[in-house]
């Protein structure tokens, strides 16, 4: 039990929910003192998952080596864990090695997909029939909407996955260029895919997977989760590109 706890997934899961609550706190209080209501949905709610996201990196360990360096001292080695540590516990906490992200992709492009088909399932059910059967119409183009952007960020995911792992390989490098870095636009994938299915439960979207104007402004508060869920993503899409990028590049055997 004990080693369960301290895996990187469960200490940041953790952190994650301590990191809201104390953002959407720190919100309440500000507008109080500016005289404002203290609970605005939307300010409110991204000001807790922006706190949120920070606290699951630094529970899963994403910044301790870029923090032992800020004190001066020397970081642990990306290359070599520590053999007494199991080895199926690397793929749950913040390893830097590129076979291991590259698995982590994987898995997590697999559980992604068949998230999507289950919602895939769940609008075809409900159109056997004419007229809506279990579902409102919102409800629908929710789903709809998540199913779609669901199965884009998957595949993502998934290329993602292939290219930590076989980039090295097929270039003669030991690992990408920024092995750290790495690690951490793989960890930022939990917090954005539980942000977009987050959003079923604060209300949905009702916009479509695009998100468009002015649906997004009417839409109800799922569609803050789905947006901010979006831009974690995008943000994971662009270091995990310029590390790719980067190796290949430099890294190449000659």
């Amino acid at each position: 039990m004990r080693r369960i706890l301290s895996l990187g997934l469960v200490r940041g899961t953790g952190a994650a929910i301590i990191g809201i609550a104390l953002g959407m706190g720190f919100a309440m209080l500000v507008r109080t003192l500016m005289g404002l209501p203290a609970w605005q949905a939307e300010a409110t709610t991204a000001v807790g998952i922006f706190t949120g996201t920070l606290s699951f990196l630094g529970g899963v360990g994403a910044f301790t080596d870029w923090w032992q360096w800020g004190k001066g001292q020397q970081a642990t080695d990306p290359h070599h864990p520590d053999p007494d540590t199991p080895a199926w516990t690397r793929f749950f906490n913040f390893d830097a090695g590129h076979k291991v992200i590259g698995v982590q992709y994987a898995v997590t492009s697999i559980v992604l997909l068949l998230t999507a088909g289950l919602l895939a399932l769940l609008i075809r059910t409900e159109l056997l029939l004419p007229e809506m059967q279990f579902l409102t119409p919102d409800w629908y183009n929710s789903l709809m909407g998540l199913h779609g952007i669901v199965m884009i960020a998957a595949i993502l995911v998934g290329i993602g996955g292939m290219a930590n792992y076989l980039i090295p390989l097929l270039s003669g490098a030991d690992d990408m260029a920024f092995p750290r870095l790495n690690a951490l636009s793989y960890w930022l994938v939990p917090p954005s895919a539980s942000l977009l299915l987050l959003s079923l439960f604060a209300g949905g979207f009702n916009t479509g997977w695009t998100g468009y104007p002015p649906l997004g402004v009417l839409a109800p508060l799922g569609a803050q989760c789905f947006y901010l869920g979006i831009f974690i993503f995008g943000f994971s899409s662009i270091l995990g590109s310029l590390n790719i990028i980067t190796t290949i590049l430099k890294l190449r055997a000659r």
